[in-house]
């Protein structure tokens, strides 16, 4: 397994990912054939918003993409701090630290930046994403009651968030450093 940056020749590839995830999972916010994306868009996007305030990150196994995280770093001033994500793996490949492994590339990167918080959404009937965030450091923030319709039931969204204490970059710098 391989964890990188987007690049602008994996277009292709990640658009049929997107298209894979929306046609098997029913946790992300897409329904199946609804998401309009190119790989023009994807080489345009990467081109145009090639700063590190965004990370385009993608998880490889055997030359094939299998999975994806998408991380955005606030903007104004008062949320600079912070950065929320989306993130998603193949069916096939669930369950086999990918999904541990592309979120210790987020943390990695909001360290080096400085962030000291991350966040996210998660449908509240994604059982094993929400152990995945649980185990790696998130708590459970609040919650958006009939958030989300999938299939015609109501959902409810919860918010999930991170702090990045000053003890938690030591210790990402010591790794790193070893």
């Amino acid at each position: 397994m391989e964890i990188r940056q987007l690049e602008a020749d994996d277009g292709d590839r990640y658009v049929r990912l997107l298209r894979e995830i929306d046609d098997e999972s029913r946790f992300l916010m897409w329904e199946p054939g609804e998401r309009q994306v190119s790989a023009e868009d994807i080489r345009t996007g990467l081109a145009s918003h090639g700063d590190h305030d965004r990370l385009r990150l993608v998880a490889v196994v055997g030359g094939v993409l299998v999975g994806f995280l998408v991380a955005h770093r606030g903007q104004p001033v008062r949320v600079r701090h912070r950065a929320d994500f989306t993130m998603a793996v193949t069916q096939q490949h669930r369950g086999g630290g990918i999904g541990t492994a592309l979120l210790d590339r987020l943390e990695t990167w909001a360290t080096t930046l400085g962030l000291t918080r991350l966040e996210l959404t998660v449908m509240s009937n994604n059982e094993p994403a929400i152990a995945l965030y649980e185990r790696v450091g998130f708590e459970l923030e609040g919650r958006k009651r009939h958030a989300i319709a999938v299939d015609g039931v109501q959902l409810d969204e919860l918010v999930m968030g991170k702090l990045l204490d000053d003890a938690a970059v030591e210790r990402r710098r010591d790794r790193r450093s070893t």
